[in-house]
């Protein structure tokens, strides 16, 4: 997700994109095809505020039983690319001058690894690998300690 800032101009204004990350970030965050984004600008002198609006599909195993799904993501976030000359903080984007292109990639990729959840399932009532059925039944074999349990 790249734009040059000689081609925002000043105020308001906005575009929609299929972002692309790199093969090996796309891979890294199973990604199953571009990304949609909405990007909006807001310039004033050199200062551009982006403000980007995405949704991907990431490919994922499910933390219950195991099977490959996709998995619909989506998010926002906001960047401040400053001109090289101006003092910025370490969360700033900066460009040294206006021909220079601005690569949003890394911030997206950073944001699509951040909304995945940590156990993602496949449906919300997945029973897992095996079901609740399978999980009643009792191996005969151990029915003598069930009767050491009851008292019978």
């Amino acid at each position: 997700m790249v734009f040059y800032p000689r081609e925002v101009p000043q105020g308001t204004s906005s575009r929609s994109e299929k972002a692309t990350l790199d093969a090996e970030l796309a891979r890294d965050c199973g990604l199953a095809g571009p990304v949609d984004c909405e990007l909006s600008f807001d310039r004033s002198g050199g200062r551009i505020r982006v403000s980007v609006e995405w949704d991907c599909t990431v490919a994922q195993d499910c933390a219950r039983c195991a099977e490959s799904f996709d998995l619909e993501l989506s998010g926002s976030f906001e960047a401040l690319v400053v001109p090289e000359s101006e003092t910025v903080d370490e969360e700033n984007l900066v460009y040294r001058d206006e021909t220079e292109k601005v690569d949003l990639g890394n911030v997206l990729y950073e944001e699509i690894l951040t909304s995945v959840p940590l156990m993602p399932l496949c449906r919300q009532d997945c029973k897992g690998v095996l079901g609740v059925e399978q999980l009643v039944k009792i191996d005969p074999r151990w029915s003598a300690l069930g009767k050491l349990k009851s008292g019978n």
